[in-house]
């Protein structure tokens, strides 16, 4: 077993590892390091599975609007939430749930931050209307999407670069929903 101890204490994520369950139990089991390497390889992934879910998540909403989804199976049928994208919810109470956590109509970005370098390496961004999944959109899984290269007009830091040089979480959400808001 891997201890807490093992992690070095630069990495500046580490006070919250043992709240990401998730995280914590591999890191017990398999150590640092091979963590690290498994969550870089995933990179790759990240766009194609999110894309998949979300994909699935707007055709399941719109079948259910429509007709196509009867209510006994809307007990039944499992989709993701646009936000967060890793939770699964009952179709039937999607619109209800998520209008009651973001109101009627909401975008909203979930940016990756490699542990490692600090980086925003990608981030993904959800619309929904009356609670529902309609569109989203995905930066940084190109190498030369210019979006990571915008810069904080006050700041002048790049939104990829922002979690490295802002040493305050909040301060730091703050700066990039800044640059996120004029995103068109």
């Amino acid at each position: 077993m891997h201890t807490y101890g093992e992690i070095d204490d630069s990495l500046r994520t580490k006070q919250y590892l043992p709240i990401a369950r998730h995280v914590w139990r591999i890191h017990k089991e398999v150590g640092w390091d091979v963590w690290e390497e498994a969550s870089s390889s995933l990179r790759g992934s990240i766009e194609e599975i999110m894309r998949t879910r979300m994909t699935e998540s707007i055709m399941t909403s719109k079948e259910l609007i429509d007709g196509k989804i009867n209510e006994e199976d809307a007990e039944k049928t499992i989709t993701y939430t646009l936000f967060p994208p890793a939770i699964l919810t009952r179709s039937d109470l999607q619109q209800g749930a998520m209008k009651l956590l973001h109101g009627e109509s909401i975008d909203s970005s979930f940016i990756l931050v490699d542990d490692l370098t600090e980086e925003v390496f990608t981030i993904i961004n959800c619309h929904m209307e009356d609670g529902l999944p309609a569109d989203f959109w995905f930066a940084g899984v190109k190498e030369d999407d210019e979006l990571l290269d915008r810069r904080h007009m006050r700041l002048g830091y790049k939104l990829r670069e922002i979690p490295k040089r802002t040493k305050n979480f909040t301060k730091c959400a703050n700066a990039l929903i800044d640059i996120l808001k004029d995103v068109r």
